[in-house]
């Protein structure tokens, strides 16, 4: 009876161990949170496999096992040397590590514990550099902060949202759909912020179309190109998202507006591959083309209703464009004319259509192109338009190049080389230029008008910095003159200009639709010396149509004298004069200053004789005497 005993323990024990790296084996073909980490199984004991007369005289261990017991008593596994014991398998922690997880990865959507393909999140480092982990699986913080470009001892590790990201010795889990959460670490006493995006693939148009309209806030990255010509299927925006284009193409062919806001959605367009290429001639990068022909006017974004939503879209990167090859009707890539509030912010990528958008929104630039458009205008701003990057540029339209309500400009902005074909080429209500550019623009002159010009300003304008507004032409007749900044459309109008403090490089040109006479002249800018007490009004402002810049009596605000002579008297009394003869003939005494304000020159065929005793101050300008003369008596 002994030795049968002992028989059926070594056999139920030989039965036991051969069983376990089976189990094992079993659990790590289903996936876990991280390859090697088992799934927890329950204990069971040797009641399952020995005859219940024999258990009373078993004090062995307990052991894992499952399956068929019937079938393993009496198929016993080779290999036996292979089998690890329970306790070395404890010495390596792994029990404990798989425990330590277990509730987190229970608690996860998904349930199971395997990679969820369906979304990831991608950390941001140092320099650009990225690093994604797929959902439902963890990485060893040591080796996070390694591959985002950080080293040092880590002491601290923290998460913006444990519900989504948790942190557990040393590992951080990817529970849960999200849309920006955060890590931050302490690493060598330093605190850093590491942002983390969930990142959802986009594989089809379908596929676009259901996640971008869900109520939620997600990070929508293009694995595809994506042409759809389903009328059926607009894109609607809901939430807050991400539109990774990926340096793939968004086409469609059939709608005249592609993307509508829900009230209260923010989107950003972003291009994390901007060298792809393709063929069909499309530009390098991301892009998002139409191609509808069946109407006069197509939209890439478009709210066309009076209820329209409150909503952002921030652009950037990508290129928004026509499909090649399509044709040049009126083409927008933004279209908000009726929404309440909406604010389009503009930081890289290149539209290459018209920007409209109503007197409720806010428009913000700090880079990016709104260039190389055909159509009636470029740009459309019944509101604030704040630039202080970026370029307006080389658009050809059939109408106006800009018009705005409130432009603000600064820093690097550029509104430069662009031509329409008639009305003020760029006009303006209120215009606050503190940097950047206007400059190089052209325009024809349209007669229905009392006066046009390639940049209007209707209302006011305060000027300072190192603005520059020069360089652009009106086309009068196929003769091309000077027109910058026209101040004021209609001469009875009073027109507000000011001026602040200019900096190294100021340069602009004025006209007036008022014109100066001799002795008249007409005020241009208020306020110039207070803020400029070491420049001159000449070394900032000059004037489109041959005018002398010249500081009024006050001795602070500018004004245009029709003169090109300023006469000064013993009392500091100034007089002008279109001409050198007519300064000096006109009762000039000895001790008066004679400054020459332009090039000026002495009649043909006669001669000017100075014989008083008066200074003359060239002022770096010439005296040409032509076929005159000019004689000048010198004292003794």
């Amino acid at each position: 009876m002994k030795k049968k005993l002992i028989f059926s323990l070594v056999l139920a024990l030989a039965v036991c161990l051969a069983l376990i790296p089976c189990a094992f084996a079993e659990s790590a073909e289903t996936p876990g949170p991280q390859s090697g980490y088992a799934e927890h199984i329950p204990d069971e004991t040797l009641s399952n496999v020995l005859p219940e007369n024999e258990q009373e005289e078993t004090d062995g261990p307990s052991f894992t096992v499952t399956g068929d017991e019937e079938k393993q008593s009496e198929e016993l596994p080779s290999g036996e040397d292979e089998q690890v014991p329970a306790d070395e398998e404890s010495s390596e922690d792994k029990d404990a590590v798989a425990a330590d997880f277990e509730e987190t990865r229970n608690d996860a959507e998904n349930g199971s514990g395997a990679p969820d393909a369906s979304f990831s999140a991608t950390f941001h480092g140092t320099d650009g550099i990225e690093y994604e982990v797929a959902g439902g699986t963890y990485v060893d913080v040591s080796e996070l902060l390694e591959a985002l470009g950080y080293s040092g001892e880590i002491t601290s590790v923290t998460s913006s949202n444990e519900n989504v990201l948790s942190v557990s010795e040393g590992r951080i889990f990817i529970r849960d759909t999200f849309y920006e959460e955060s890590i931050t670490a302490v690493v060598d006493g330093v605190e850093i912020t590491i942002p983390v995006f969930d990142d959802i693939s986009i594989t089809s148009y379908g596929d676009l179309v259901s996640e971008i309209v869900k109520n939620n806030s997600a990070k929508l990255v293009l694995y595809h190109d994506l042409f759809s010509s389903d009328t059926s299927k607009p894109l609607v925006v809901a939430g807050t998202k991400i539109l990774d284009l990926n340096g793939h193409i968004l086409e469609h062919s059939n709608l005249y507006s592609l993307f509508t806001m829900h009230e209260g959605s923010r989107l950003t367009i972003i291009d994390s591959n901007p060298n792809s290429v393709h063929s069909g001639g499309y530009p390098n990068g991301g892009v998002i083309a139409l191609a509808y022909q069946n109407s006069s006017s197509y939209y890439i974004f478009q709210n066309s209703n009076d209820n329209g939503a409150a909503a952002d879209l921030t652009i950037d990167g990508g290129t928004f464009c026509r499909k090649p090859g399509t044709n040049t009707n009126n083409f927008y890539v933004v279209n908000q004319t009726y929404t309440n509030s909406f604010n389009l912010t503009i930081k890289s990528g290149t539209l290459n259509g018209a920007v409209d958008i109503g007197p409720t929104g806010h428009v913000e630039m700090t880079g990016g192109k709104i260039c190389n458009n055909p159509g009636a205008f470029a740009v459309r701003a019944k509101c604030e338009f704040v630039m202080s990057g970026g370029e307006i540029s080389g658009n050809t339209t059939s109408g106006y190049i800009a018009t705005f309500t409130k432009l603000k400009m600064s820093g690097t902005a550029a509104i430069k080389n662009n031509s329409c074909s008639y009305i003020n080429g760029i006009d303006i209500e209120h215009l606050v230029m503190t940097g950047g550019e206007i400059t190089g623009n052209t325009t024809t002159q349209d007669t229905r008008v009392y006066s046009s010009g390639t940049v209007t300003l209707t209302k006011s304008c305060n000027l300072s910095g190192n603005a520059k507004v020069n360089g652009n032409k009106l086309l009068v007749s196929g003769k091309s003159i000077d027109s910058n900044l026209l101040l004021g459309r209609y001469a009875n109008i009073d027109f507000d200009s000011q001026s602040g403090t200019f900096t190294e490089g100021a340069n602009i040109g004025i006209t007036t639709p008022k014109k100066p006479t001799p002795g008249n002249g007409v005020l241009f800018t208020k306020n110039f010396k207070d803020n400029n007490a070491t420049k001159n009004l000449e070394d900032v402002f000059f004037s489109d149509e041959g005018y002398t810049t010249v500081l009024c009596d006050n001795k602070n605000d500018g004004q245009l004298m029709a003169a090109t002579v300023k006469v000064t008297d013993l009392s500091g009394g100034t007089t002008y004069y279109t001409s050198l003869k007519d300064a000096y003939n006109a009762s000039v005494s000895d001790g008066y200053v004679i400054t020459l304000l332009a090039n000026t020159a002495v009649d043909d065929g006669t001669t000017l004789k100075i014989e008083r005793a008066v200074t003359i101050v060239t002022n770096g300008k010439t005296i040409n005497t032509g076929s005159g003369t000019l004689e000048i008596e010198m004292a003794a």
